[in-house]
């Protein structure tokens, strides 16, 4: 079995990264197929306490939302 393992404060980095990038445009985080098995809700959480900002928060289907 594989593992994959993500550094949690490396999800804000890339976040902040595609900001600058972005410019004045607006930001659009999408957490879909529950984060591809990483956890929807484990990943905004992430993303809200490693201080990340964007202007929403997506998700791919209306299911996914509720537990976010």
């Amino acid at each position: 079995m594989k593992t994959l393992v993500v550094e949690k404060s490396k999800i804000r980095a890339n976040l902040e990264t595609v900001k600058e990038r972005a410019g004045k445009a607006q930001v659009i985080a999408v957490l879909k197929a529950n984060a591809y098995g990483m956890n929807a809700v484990v990943i905004a959480e992430t993303l809200k306490r490693e201080g990340a900002s964007f202007s929403y928060l997506t998700v791919e289907a209306l299911h996914q939302a509720y537990p976010v």
